[in-house]
């Protein structure tokens, strides 16, 4: 049996800030006009995730190509969190 996780469980509460939401359109309907742009220059992929590719993480890790890993984070942002 594979089972995904993308959360954490904790005793007592946890605070998890959410990453910005940078696959649109569904999620970036709500973001104030500018900022989707403003953000580019900041993501090393210069350009927007589109809606497959965190499924397509998803996908590898329930694969058995990704049978050994364990605990690890694996950030679907185009690089953002690197720069």
């Amino acid at each position: 049996m594979t089972l995904l996780s993308s959360g954490a469980v904790a005793r007592g509460s946890a605070s998890t800030p959410s990453p910005p939401r940078l696959f649109p359109p569904e999620m970036t309907d709500e973001l104030p006009q500018g900022y989707l742009e403003a953000q580019l220059g900041r993501i090393p992929m210069g350009r927007l995730g589109s809606g497959t590719e965190p499924a397509a993480a998803a996908t590898f890790l329930l694969s058995d190509a990704a049978s050994y890993i364990t605990g690890a984070l694996l950030p679907v942002d185009g690089g953002l969190l690197t720069s």
